[in-house]
């Protein structure tokens, strides 16, 4: 009897013992299983972290390049409105011109007075190219011809005579024209630089005498609304003038203009 029982029990743990054999192994897989999926998982969210690094730095240089082209869009947009604030690119300017004769360099200038003034025609007409950049006081550049017709008194004449004849003869004439023509840039357009040629004559009781010459100008223009304010000096030398000789201009030119910019800001 006792032997029986005893049987029974063995028989009972054995099968215990393979129960817990299965479960264990079971359990082993599981845990298997799960440190896979927890290795795939891990692996999953690394290459998500990456991935979202390289989505953030793509979308920050997308931002940056927006941004740019954002600030070029509203440049272009900004100086297209100014560019339409300027006034003409074609300009044209006449009026009238008073000179003031301060003689050669080499002697000296003639301090005569009014007696030294005298008066003519200057017109200039100018192309403005195209604006670089958006600045108040930027007007662009301007380059064109100057034109001056004017005539010097019988003062000024024998002024002229004086110093480029040893012996000068004496001119009675009050009207003694002289022509100039001249090329060159007009700054911001309000400085002057130009170079070009001319002819003065000089009218005596039996004979004309006539000089050709270079001459070069440098001046301050001040705008007043439709008005140019111009003082220049102006330099006369070469060909058949012996000294170089120094003239003052002032004048006050009406300003034309025609032409407006047409500058489009394009979209890419």
């Amino acid at each position: 009897m006792e032997r029986t029982q005893e049987r029974k029990r063995q028989l009972a743990e054995m099968a215990i013992d393979s129960l817990n054999v299965e479960h264990q192994k079971e359990l082993a897989e599981l845990e298997f299983i799960y440190e896979k999926k927890k290795l795939i998982a891990n692996k999953e969210w690394e290459i998500q972290k990456i991935n979202d690094s390289k989505e953030r730095v793509a979308l920050s240089l997308r931002q940056d390049i927006l941004y740019q082209e954002r600030k070029e869009l509203e440049y272009k947009i900004q100086k297209d409105n100014y560019i339409k604030t300027l006034p003409y690119r074609f300009i044209l300017q006449i009026g009238p011109e008073f000179y003031y004769y301060h003689g050669t360099i080499q002697d000296g200038f003639h301090l005569d007075g009014f007696n030294s003034i005298s008066w003519g025609l200057s017109a200039s007409f100018g192309y403005r190219f195209d604006i670089k950049e958006i600045r108040l006081t930027d007007l662009g550049t301007v380059t064109g011809v100057h034109l001056r017709i004017g005539k010097h008194n019988n003062e000024t004449a024998n002024c002229f005579l004086n110093d480029e004849l040893i012996d000068p003869p004496l001119c009675l004439d009050d009207y003694n024209e002289f022509f100039e023509i001249e090329a060159g840039v007009l700054l911001r357009q309000w400085f002057r630089l130009s170079t070009g040629v001319g002819k003065q004559f000089i009218h005596l009781s039996n004979e004309n005498i006539e000089w050709n010459y270079y001459c070069g100008t440098i001046g301050f223009i001040i705008p007043i609304w439709n008005l140019d304010l111009t003082v220049q000096g102006t330099i006369i030398y070469g060909n058949d003038i012996n000294d170089p000789v120094i003239r003052a201009d002032a004048s006050l030119m009406y300003r034309f203009g025609f032409g407006k910019f047409s500058s489009k800001p394009k979209i890419d």
